[in-house]
């Protein structure tokens, strides 16, 4: 289950299951400002276009009516206000966009705005009211909002804490009607140089540099080391750390196996034998491998979460390799968790690879003994 989660990088499965009635909502009334937001709209690397019809109150009396929109991380995807839900949901804020061209930092590192263009009307004003389009994408630790309709053109540029972030848009307003509300998955791609820099990069790989080159994770299998192929009685040491949004046990290191022609995680003719998590849970993808785990707690044990901050902290990690034939043992023991895998492939398998991978953590000072 975990793993189906971890491979639901578009949030469809979180959309399907927890937002079923939302989904077939496309209207937020706003009274008081934040007193209705709409479900937060994953920022990917791939650029998404919101458009939506904004109609101000005006009842009774003139009254300040504006859109905006908030920038945040959460587990449910979804703008918190009690502290209960802020904590169970880990729910973060960057900052608040209003359309008028005001920003709020949060907690963003930077929020710079700019103006793309003025006109003397808004040109997305008709009798209804004014129709906005926004375009958000991001690269990186770098989201990228740009807002069309009003008077003036904006660019919203916000520097996240770091780049292992997830990030979310959630519309609201005060004292206005926001309609027909409508997302659009476009397939432009944000790449570096799209989006100006405005705080510099932060790294957590500015370690030690041995045999293989750092890298850092911020995401399910997202990176690789360079790959060495398996021999017996070798070793790979390392050092390992959690990044500041890890949040659950699997944010560790994963060692795979696999082959490929060009020896490279997914490259040509891939074959990935079996994915070793060092928190103990063993995943094997492909039919050419068996797998048989050993996982045992020792007196080093003392918690999970013990375990978590342990991983925060940064632990020194050696995993041990051992080939007879087609037959690979990997052991590995860290903070009590003892991990014993076997994995047996195909006897026509040419080469095996090892490389480290995971979710949410840097690996540097990277040794093969």
């Amino acid at each position: 289950m975990v793993n189906i989660i971890d491979d639901d990088v578009d949030y469809r499965l979180k959309q399907s299951a927890d937002e079923t009635e939302d989904l077939s909502i496309n209207e937020l009334v706003c009274e008081a400002y934040r007193s209705s937001i709409f479900r937060g709209i994953p920022i990917t690397e791939n650029v998404i276009k919101i458009r939506m019809d904004f109609v101000a109150d005006k009842t009774g009396e003139e009254r300040f009516s504006v859109p905006a929109a908030i920038i945040f991380d959460s587990m449910d995807g979804r703008v918190h206000h009690a502290q209960r839900y802020i904590e169970e949901n880990r729910y973060y804020e960057y900052g608040e966009v209003w359309f008028d061209g005001h920003c709020v930092d949060t907690n963003a590192r930077d929020i710079r705005m700019t103006v793309l263009g003025e006109h003397d009307t808004a040109p997305g004003r008709n009798d209804q009211g004014t129709s906005y389009e926004i375009e958000a994408g991001r690269y990186k630790d770098q989201v990228r909002i740009r807002i069309y309709g009003g008077e003036k053109d904006y660019e919203i540029i916000v520097a996240l804490p770091d780049r292992s972030r997830y990030a979310f848009i959630g519309l609201t307003g005060e004292h206005c009607v926001l309609k027909n509300i409508e997302t659009i998955e476009t397939d432009e791609v944000l790449k570096e140089g799209d989006i100006e820099r405005i705080a510099e990069e932060i790294s957590y790989t500015n370690r030690m540099e041995s045999d293989i080159k750092n890298v850092q994770i911020d995401g399910y299998c997202a990176a690789y080391t360079e790959s060495v192929p398996v021999k017996d009685e070798m070793r790979i040491a390392f050092y390992s750390m959690s990044l500041p949004a890890a949040r659950f046990v699997w944010h560790c290191p994963y060692i795979v196996l696999f082959y490929s022609e060009d020896k490279k995680p997914h490259g040509p003719g891939y074959k990935e034998f079996a994915l070793i998590r060092l928190d103990g849970e063993i995943v094997e993808t492909d039919e050419s491998a068996e797998n048989k785990v050993l996982v045992t707690k020792g007196e080093e044990f003392e918690s999970w979460n013990a375990w978590k901050d342990a991983n925060k902290k940064g632990m020194e990690i050696v995993v041990n390799f051992r080939r007879k034939g087609n037959k690979v043992t990997v052991t590995s023991e860290n903070m009590g968790i003892f991990i014993k895998n076997v994995t047996t492939v195909d006897k026509d398998i040419p080469e095996i690879y090892a490389s480290v991978t995971g979710d949410q953590c840097a690996v540097t000072d990277i040794r093969i003994i």
